[in-house]
């Protein structure tokens, strides 16, 4: 029998509203709670992560990266957070559209899951969040 659970999304978000992605993944039924915590740079969402995120018998924690620009303080920070004991197997994702091979590589250089690249079109967003949505929230089980 499935347990329920609860899965913390850490999200950090870029300045433009227009290309946010929180409405698209709140609107997603599954069997788990999602719970979506929203910051506005990396370095609150680490010092929040360290002191309430690593994971428990009934929360699994995710780390959204949605940005657009420079990914350096943002490779930096999934650095840090992938050398911290406790925090280490926490899955990190980026959605951005920047395609500079040298940030994709420094990326996964630091352990990042999953580097994805935001289509031009809505409608390709919505395709690649649905099957995001459907692999990390149904399909995969959680630490």
């Amino acid at each position: 029998m499935y347990e329920r659970k609860v899965i913390k999304v850490w999200v950090m978000e870029g300045d433009d509203p227009n290309k946010s992605i929180l409405d698209l993944l709140t609107d997603f039924k599954n069997e788990n709670e999602i719970n979506l915590l929203v910051f506005n740079d990396e370095n609150s969402l680490y010092d929040q992560l360290i002191q309430n995120g690593p994971n428990n018998s009934n929360t699994h924690n995710m780390v959204l990266f949605n940005f657009d620009g420079p990914l350096k303080d943002i490779i930096n920070v999934i650095g840090k957070i992938k050398s911290h004991f406790d925090l280490k197997m926490i899955p990190i994702f980026i959605i951005t559209s920047s395609v500079i091979s040298s940030e994709i590589f420094e990326a996964y250089k630091c352990y990042l899951n999953c580097y994805i690249v935001r289509p031009d079109d809505f409608e390709g967003l919505i395709k690649i969040l649905n099957s995001f949505k459907e692999f990390w929230f149904n399909i995969v089980r959680l630490p």
